[in-house]
């Protein structure tokens, strides 16, 4: 309110649900001190007048057909696009991104997925206990900084393929309404769920991203390893799928996410997610001096043509690619029957593209990921498994001898 005083801020909060919080967070200061400059009676129709128009450009996709198709036409000339989407295509796209969890629902009903569901916790819970292993085994780790990042581990939350608990929607009435007043409805009732939570105990159980996403991610500030149903399709989980096609497959994108809780992003944070740098110092010079050795191991390659890669660019990624290999291939030693062609072929296949050289130099540059190509052969070549089952020997182009190997953990 101090940065607000013209802005009729506490009304504004009270209409929304949200008055009876008694913290709020004030993200970006500047923008509440300029928005007080320009809100004053002079330009409050202007401002009215603004956010009409904006309401009503918006809300052409939800009025008649000849309002849609204007939409579209003048997101064409906008982007330079021509055409549409189908309307079965559209309107899928509408209802998974506007009623994501009863949508969410209607898919697992039709589509079980608790098979799984144990099956990929199974498989998160074998690498966080080699995570375990290892780092106990890290001499350059301090007793103190281990201690840190064994209890991260002993917290971490496993989200594999779907919630164990869902949003509720019984409450939401949509019949008799028309599409627009429908949109109205579900945003009014977000809204007040969301209000709802005001001053509650943070629930971990109930998930707010969309599981048909194809995506894998570790979330710092939960402490969370996500692996939603999305991803798990094709290459990655089908029926019949050996061990070593799992290890080599999701079970390296699982190592690699739960990696990141101990990179330079993820140590910033705790065990519960709070921002807090758990490491010594003196460990985490050490870790920047072994990743600085990985960076220089980069900036020697030549990705195409003459284009170098830039290693300071892709070190976080590479990284998470290294260890979660060493992680798979620490959980497959644990079999001695074990297969290792057959993973480390179905982790080159995760990685297979056909990609433009326009498109190929924009990852390049851009991305915080290694190219393709890399994220195999780089990560290979650094592991005895893969030179012992494929015979390569000094001399040949996939051989990195042991002094020359950058793994960070």
């Amino acid at each position: 309110e101090e940065l607000l005083s013209n802005y009729p801020l506490s009304e504004m909060l009270d209409s929304y649900g949200y008055g009876k919080a008694n913290k709020f967070l004030v993200c970006e200061p500047d923008y509440q001190k300029d928005l007080n400059k320009l809100y004053t009676d002079e330009n409050v129709e202007g401002i009215k007048a603004f956010l009409l128009a904006h309401l009503m450009c918006n809300a052409t996709e939800l009025l008649d057909e000849e309002a849609y198709d204007i939409g579209v036409e003048a997101d064409n000339i906008m982007s330079g696009s021509e055409g549409r989407t189908s309307d079965e295509e559209n309107a899928f796209g509408i209802i998974s991104g506007t009623l994501t969890t009863p949508m969410n629902r209607a898919f697992l009903e039709k589509y079980d997925a608790s098979q799984m569901k144990k099956d990929i916790t199974e498989i998160c819970k074998k690498v966080i206990s080699f995570y375990k292993e290892m780092l106990q085994d890290e001499d350059w780790l301090s007793e103190e900084t281990k201690k840190e990042a064994l209890d991260k581990l002993d917290n971490i939350t496993i989200n594999a393929v779907y919630p164990d608990k869902w949003k509720d929607y019984s409450s939401l009435e949509l019949d008799g309404q028309s599409y627009f007043e429908n949109f109205k409805a579900v945003a009014e009732f977000n809204t007040a769920l969301d209000a709802d939570r005001t001053g509650q105990k943070v629930d971990p159980r109930i998930w707010d991203f969309n599981i048909l996403e194809v995506n894998a991610y570790y979330n710092p500030q939960n402490n969370s390893v996500n692996i939603i149903r999305g991803i798990l399709g094709g290459d990655f989980y089908h029926e019949g799928i050996s061990e070593e096609e799992l290890l080599g497959g999701i079970g390296l994108v699982i190592g690699h996410e739960i990696s990141h809780a101990f990179d330079t992003m993820g140590a910033q944070y705790d065990k519960d997610g709070n921002l807090s740098n758990w490491w010594t110092d003196e460990d985490l010079k050490t870790f920047t001096e072994r990743a600085d050795k990985l960076i220089k191991y980069y900036d020697g390659m030549t990705a195409f043509n003459s284009n170098k890669v830039t290693g300071s660019n892709i070190q976080g990624e590479a990284i998470a690619d290294m260890t979660g290999m060493k992680c798979v291939l620490g959980v497959a030693s644990k079999d001695k029957n074990t297969d290792y062609k057959k993973l480390f072929e179905a982790y080159a296949n995760t990685w297979k593209c056909v990609n433009t050289e326009e498109y190929e130099y924009l990852c390049l540059t851009q991305d915080t990921h290694p190219l393709n190509y890399l994220r195999t052969n780089a990560v290979l070549q650094q592991f005895d498994e893969f030179l012992d089952a494929y015979d390569i020997k000094e001399g040949d182009n996939m051989y990195l001898a042991p002094e020359d190997r950058v793994l960070v953990w």
